[in-house]
């Protein structure tokens, strides 16, 4: 598949397991059961894999450049830790993650022909990249049965935490821009998954040449 299609793809993957993530709590919610509970957590971690498979998908080559040249597990396509994939994808690219848009606004004035419209920042609601990080790290320990000699997983907060995260991922993908430079393209992607929906798309923007995008990856 093409970046594009890849992107699309793994949008609409986070989308639809972000749903899921949903019906699991309604689930722990009406039977209390952990099992429902430890799904969601894994939903949602897989979502946030999503994410991260889709920010390759804009500089492929150079990432994988970048991971041909690591002393072991040299292979991207191997690749699946959201965390160590953000690692890699900064070294290529820093402003690779998601940035988070408000609906945008018409500037045209009136009676003029032709469209401009502005995409505003989001400033807060959605989830940053160091709110990433976190969050999939602290989701890592409800992937696994416990191993009895270990820790108690603490389970307190899961069931508040976990709603408060999909709305922040959700509020981070249902309207962003994606960043690309390429030796083939150099501009942008405004996406839109809307909200209830897995049929992300996308408006492409061709800057025509180098770009720059000032104080992006604010947290």
């Amino acid at each position: 598949m093409d970046a594009e299609s890849v992107y699309i793809a793994m949008m609409a993957e986070a989308a639809s397991r972000l749903m899921a993530a949903d019906r699991f709590i309604a689930c722990h919610r009406s039977g209390k059961e952990i099992a429902c509970l430890e799904s969601a957590a894994l939903q949602v971690r897989k979502a946030l894999e999503n994410i991260a498979f889709s920010a390759i998908s804009t500089n492929k080559a150079a990432y994988e450049g970048i991971r041909s040249q690591a002393e072991k597990n040299k292979d991207f396509t191997r690749d699946y830790h959201a965390n160590r994939i953000l690692r890699d994808l900064h070294r290529v690219q820093k402003d690779f993650y998601p940035l988070a848009l408000v609906s945008a606004v018409n500037l045209t004035p009136e009676f003029q022909s032709g469209r401009t419209w502005h995409f505003e920042r989001k400033n807060e609601g959605y989830l940053t990249q160091d709110k990433f990080r976190k969050v999939y790290d602290r989701l890592a320990k409800y992937l696994h049965a416990r191993n009895p000699w270990d820790q108690p997983v603490p389970w307190e907060g899961l069931i508040e935490f976990l709603p408060r995260v999909i709305d922040e991922t959700r509020s981070l993908i249902e309207l962003h821009a994606a960043f690309i430079r390429t030796a083939d393209f150099n501009g942008v992607w405004i996406v839109e998954v809307p909200k209830d929906s897995i049929e992300p798309k996308i408006i492409v923007g061709n800057a025509g040449g180098n770009f720059a995008v000032l104080d992006h990856g604010k947290t």
